[in-house]
């Protein structure tokens, strides 16, 4: 004898539904939860190297500012000693005193 076809539709559906739930809809979701986290990080590391070039762009405004201040003293500086030079040279000499006189 010959035995008839079994159909479960219903039953398969239900298991390919689950299955697909559970191998593909969960993993998407903790993938999804973990791109969010890595989006929150990239922020955050975006912000971080922002302040940081803010940080070195003041720091280097402020070098700038202390290189001119010495440059100027250096300038400064480089007239006296010019200006005591040339004093000393059209200075007459001073005599030396000896015993004798």
């Amino acid at each position: 004898m010959a035995k008839g076809i079994s159909l479960s539709i219903a039953s398969d559906t239900r298991d390919f539904a689950s299955g697909v739930a559970r191998g593909v809809v969960e993993p998407l979701e903790d993938v999804s939860d973990v791109l969010q986290e890595v989006v929150k990080d990239g922020d955050k590391a975006g912000r971080e190297l922002e302040d940081a070039m803010s940080d070195a762009r003041q720091d280097t405004a402020k070098l700038a500012s202390e290189y001119e201040d010495l440059n100027r003293k250096i300038r400064e500086a480089g007239k006296e000693v010019a200006a005591s030079v040339t004093t000393s040279r059209t200075a007459p000499p001073e005599r030396k005193k000896t015993l004798a006189s």
